[in-house]
């Protein structure tokens, strides 16, 4: 729903009815939208009915199907405080921000879940607390996601720890978290730009970590290149991430956006992962009825094991060339066609996949802080 009058505060209710599940539920929400945004925070209530498929063995596809029932309530309060700096535009664009949140789930029903999976779901509470710091702006630049329409990529740093306590079935645990991020242009546009993230969190517990996870991210696009009236970019993503004692059915995957894109396999599960993207997108001067046309080359590396064994012993692949058709005048304004080959996926009938899909504008990575949180990438059933 659009902001209510000039608050900046949306509400949103909800009701979905899929085969493996059901929600319904309603939120209230005010975000840092803008730096000059002294407070923030969020209230949502939702219950859900899924059926969950956890699997029974790492080394198998084999899962069990459970049904599970659970309310879900989530509250949070953030205020920005501004610095003061000297500097005008530092001043302007940093702020410190302190947020507290409460967020619980209440479990009515979890059937059928393997000895030792109840953990995954746990009926908990938690309470956390959060202090960060923020500079964030935003320099203008055209053919990035979009085709031709100006783009705000943000430029600023962003620091935060996250610490709280968790009461649940396992018992009352003291959850911390870093988080470290920082994107730029390089030598003024002329040598692209790039985003880094690294973070680190987890509940500790006699001096150890439990359920930890670790995540190092790099994004880099290069400068707009031309050749005659074509123009064209090459995009560049790292990302590792290793679980630090994680429990028996928590896991990483290499499916889709997680990887390698266009690929879904059960048998690709792990506890550390390192994904490389490669893209090269040829954005066209021409249109097809109405229609502005770009055309990528892509190719995915993912390296993917559990902490028992050796990450690089197998090295997944995923190529691709496809074409992305945008038309600004239609709800659904991107579509892509695209072609894959894939020729070392477990359990994969066919090496080489065709498929159309509509796509949404990708933004990158802001540097907003927003409620305290887990920063937890596992999976717990299979999607």
């Amino acid at each position: 729903m659009p902001y209510i009058g000039r608050s900046l505060t949306t509400t949103q209710f909800y009701a979905d009815y899929f085969r493996d599940r059901k929600q319904f539920g309603g939120r209230i929400q005010k975000d840092f939208i803008r730096p000059e945004i002294k407070y923030a925070g969020a209230f949502e209530v939702s219950y859900y009915v899924e059926n969950k498929f956890v699997f029974i063995d790492p080394n198998s596809d084999t899962t069990v199907k459970s049904h599970i029932k659970y309310a879900y309530q989530d509250a949070w309060f953030g205020r920005a405080i501004r610095l003061g700096f000297k500097d005008k535009k530092l001043d302007q664009r940093s702020r410190l921000i302190v947020a507290l949140r409460t967020s619980g789930y209440g479990y009515t029903n979890r059937d059928n879940l393997p000895e030792g999976a109840k953990n995954l779901f746990p009926g908990s509470r938690q309470y956390l607390g959060s202090i960060g710091y923020s500079n964030r702006n935003y320099q203008r630049d055209v053919l990035i996601y979009a085709f031709g329409r100006t783009e705000d990529v943000p430029v600023g740093f962003l620091a935060s720890l996250t610490w709280g306590k968790e009461k649940s079935d396992l018992g009352l645990r003291t959850y911390s978290a870093l988080r470290l991020a920082h994107g730029t242009y390089l030598k003024n546009k002329k040598a692209g730009y790039l985003y880094m993230l690294g973070s680190l969190g987890g509940y500790l517990e006699d001096g150890e970590i439990q359920q930890g996870t670790f995540n190092l991210e790099g994004n880099y696009f290069s400068p707009l290149m031309s050749v005659k009236r074509s123009q064209f970019r090459h995009f560049i993503t790292v990302r590792y991430t290793a679980g630090i004692n994680r429990f028996q059915y928590e896991y990483l995957t290499l499916n889709n956006q997680e990887g390698l894109r266009g690929i879904r396999s059960n048998f690709l599960r792990g506890d550390k992962r390192l994904v490389i993207n490669l893209q090269s997108v040829f954005f066209s001067p021409f249109q097809i009825f109405g229609f502005r046309t770009a055309m990528f080359l892509q190719a995915d590396l993912g390296f993917l094991s559990f902490s028992n064994k050796n990450l690089f012993a197998n090295t997944y692949q995923g190529y691709g060339i496809g074409f992305r058709f945008r038309n600004e005048n239609l709800n659904f304004n991107t579509f892509q066609i695209r072609m894959g080959y894939y020729p070392n996926i477990p359990g994969n009938r066919s090496p080489i996949r065709l498929e159309g899909s509509g796509e949404s504008v990708l933004r990158m990575p802001d540097f907003r802080i927003e409620a305290p949180d887990r920063t937890d990438l596992f999976r717990t059933s299979r999607q």
